[in-house]
């Protein structure tokens, strides 16, 4: 098996999101079996009907955070007669604008707002619940209710601080409490402090052999994760498609995007080799973004078909990026180096941080010496 790690996905992907439906139909064609993992929340879409728009299989996907349930990936088919098939209070009057519809209850101040796929379908993504005033939860479906969210008023606003994750059956996966930017996860036998821990329990639970593959796309907060609990598969990280800056780019040394520097720093545990589609121009002599001026020359030829790296001399720095077969895609556009706010278009849910501005930094993940606890 080979497991494919990214970050997000929107409406409008990236060239990195367009390289991986590629390297899926590469795989089929040559019956290979492929996963491709997204590791962010979507609050306001359900994730696969943009991994179906892009042309993924549901069978292909996995979210981290169904991961742990039983929940498949799928598309949503929870309607709104099965909302209103929960409700205890009878007493309300139902109204519908396009995509929203809402339902107030008579004499208690509250009211359901519900959120569909489109504009003409039945079919709810989302529903939040309104009391006095206050939002206290939110209850996002595919087939059944996947998860939910809870709120309480702090500073005049709706403070989210737990979630709750679902099996089909109706009970309790796990639970997410919520601090700000601090989260800890709750199973029945664990905790985890952090979502690095997250990941790197979920990536552990694989329970991946000498036989998998694993590659990173995208390593922003998961690549270390990753690389602490991938063995004994083989780890490599995809070098995707121009993520270079071609002006401060000479012949020796590289201004590589700021995603890869951690798998830069980590080459050694790297263990695939990297390839460049034929035909493209580009100088091969990786350096991090924040690389020492003493890195040798390399010189570096690659194809597709071979699929090899290899340099005409020893390169102390730069036995460093070893990745995929594939990497982007022939109509990829030059990815943004220095102009981060371009980014922002690639994503309508949740985008996945800029290519630049800020410096990839490596830690220790953090313990379980700050953590917190909740008693909802």
């Amino acid at each position: 098996m080979i497991y494919n790690f990214n970050l997000g996905i929107g409406w409008a992907s990236s060239g990195v999101e367009y390289a991986q439906i590629y390297r899926a139909r590469m795989f089929r064609n040559i019956g290979i079996d492929a996963k491709f993992v997204f590791t962010d929340m979507f609050p306001s879409e359900n994730m696969e009907h943009m991994t179906k728009n892009i042309g993924f299989l549901d069978s292909e996907v996995i979210w981290l955070y169904t991961f742990f349930t039983d929940f498949k990936t799928a598309p949503v088919t929870y309607s709104l007669s099965d909302l209103e098939k929960t409700f205890t209070d009878l007493n309300y009057t139902k109204t519908r604008e396009g995509k929203i519809c809402r339902y107030v209850f008579g004499g208690s101040n509250n009211f359901y707002t519900a959120y569909m796929v489109n504009d003409h379908d039945d079919f709810v993504h989302r529903v939040e619940m309104v009391s006095n005033g206050f939002l206290i939860r939110k209850d996002y479906f595919t087939y059944g209710r996947v998860y939910s969210e809870y709120y309480a008023p702090l500073d005049n606003k709706a403070h989210l601080y737990h979630r709750r994750f679902f099996n089909v059956d109706g009970s309790v996966a796990y639970e997410e409490i919520i601090d700000d930017d601090r989260v800890m996860y709750k199973f029945k036998d664990k905790i985890l402090c952090s979502k690095e821990e997250f990941v790197g329990y979920m990536v552990s639970q694989l329970n991946l052999t000498s036989d998998d593959v694993v590659l990173i796309d995208r390593s922003t907060d998961i690549g270390q994760s990753i690389l602490m609990n991938c063995k004994p598969a083989r780890v490599g990280t995809v070098v995707h498609a121009d993520h270079f800056s071609e002006k401060d780019t000479n012949e020796d040394y590289i201004l590589w995007n700021n995603y890869y520097e951690y798998e830069f720093n980590m080459h050694k545990h790297i263990g695939l080799q990297a390839a460049r589609p034929e035909g493209r121009s580009a100088p091969w002599n990786p350096v991090p973004y924040r690389a020492s001026a003493t890195t040798s020359k390399c010189c570096v030829s690659s194809t597709v078909q071979s699929a090899q790296m290899f340099t005409d001399r020893e390169c102390r720095r730069s036995k460093l990026v070893m990745a995929s077969v594939v990497l982007g895609s022939p109509s990829a556009k030059r990815a943004v180096t220095f102009q981060p706010s371009f980014a922002a278009a690639r994503a309508i849910t949740n985008p996945s941080p800029p290519l630049l501005p800020f410096p990839q930094t490596t830690s220790r993940l953090p313990g379980c010496g700050n953590c917190f606890c909740s008693s909802a």
